[in-house]
């Protein structure tokens, strides 16, 4: 039986343990408050086990800091299986929570886990004052159609300013912004 539930920081060693395989064909680019899609042809690996950039070692490393200043991770787990997970900073930019990550195995997809998942996190970030939620998604169509279906806007059309930020620290993210309160 599968269930959801936040877990404790020590959990964070086990992101490895998720399947982040993916064949993607179709990537966005952000551009002018648009979506652009361009033809792709990339075979997402697992979790490297090294120090190299999309490792599981340099994630952990870089998502710790965020869990101990009062972020949260929340898991989807079948026994003692870690399948999917979510890492929210509640309170990322003046104010506004941050969806820092949100993976599902390959083998877990397309079961509503990552909806879970997500809404585990914006319970979170709600619960600690914010007002509206953000993700600088990957650029693949997956990622991008999952956030775009789960009510996340733009956020170069819907909060220009914030964009303004997100997009000084990451200029190749999809920034989406959701509201959390109905006000944003």
């Amino acid at each position: 039986m599968l269930s959801i539930q936040q877990l404790d920081i020590s959990a964070i060693n086990r992101i490895g343990e998720v399947d982040r395989r993916e064949h993607v064909t179709l990537k966005y680019t952000q551009v002018d408050g648009q979506l652009v899609p361009e033809k792709v042809d990339w075979n997402i690996p697992r979790w490297a086990t090294d120090d190299s950039p999309f490792s599981a070692n340099i994630r952990i490393k870089k998502w710790t800091p965020i869990l101990e200043q009062g972020g949260a991770m929340f898991g989807a787990l079948e026994k003692d299986a870690l399948c999917g997970f979510s890492i929210v900073n509640p309170k990322s930019i003046e104010g506004v929570a941050e969806v820092v990550a949100l993976f599902v195995g390959r083998d877990w997809r397309k079961q509503g886990l990552g909806r879970q998942l997500t809404s585990e996190a914006e319970k979170f970030a709600h619960d600690a004052g914010a007002k509206a939620i953000f993700a600088s998604s990957n650029d693949t169509e997956a990622a991008v159609r999952f956030y775009l279906s789960q009510g996340y806007d733009l956020a170069e059309t819907a909060h220009p300013k914030l964009y303004a930020k997100l997009y000084a620290i990451d200029p190749d993210g999809i920034h989406m912004v959701k509201s959390l309160d109905g006000r944003f």
